[in-house]
């Protein structure tokens, strides 16, 4: 069995580096909120939720160095929360940046497949 470890490394920085993606994302659509509604009583709020959770993914892909599987594992557990939250919320919101969200789950299911992989290597060569 021939295992390709640049090729595996190589994925595994791409998959943590999606997270600083979403963290990125999260920063950047809370300032847009914000300013766009700068007149509600909660755009302060969601300001600040949206950064808290950018530091949550910025500490999940930290994370992801050490422990991949896992951290990817909560990302996608935090960010299905995320979703459900806002639906409820706005049920408007499920169709809203529909295609960021798929995005998004994509960039974890891929990084959790990557860290699956990882997994196996480790496995493999202990």
């Amino acid at each position: 069995m021939e295992i390709d470890l640049d090729a595996h490394a190589a994925s595994m920085k791409k998959a943590g580096n999606s997270l600083y993606w979403i963290a990125g994302s999260f920063t950047i659509f809370g300032f847009i909120m914000y300013f766009m509604n700068q007149e509600a009583e909660d755009a302060g709020f969601t300001l600040g939720l949206n950064i808290v959770l950018s530091g949550i993914f910025v500490l999940l892909a930290l994370w992801s160095r050490s422990k991949p599987l896992t951290a990817f594992i909560v990302a996608l557990t935090l960010y299905g929360l995320i979703i459900i939250l806002n639906a409820v919320v706005d049920p408007k919101s499920i169709a809203s940046g529909l295609i960021i969200k798929i995005f998004i789950v994509t960039w974890l299911i891929r990084g959790m497949k990557a860290a699956m992989d990882a997994e196996k290597i480790r496995k493999v060569l202990n």
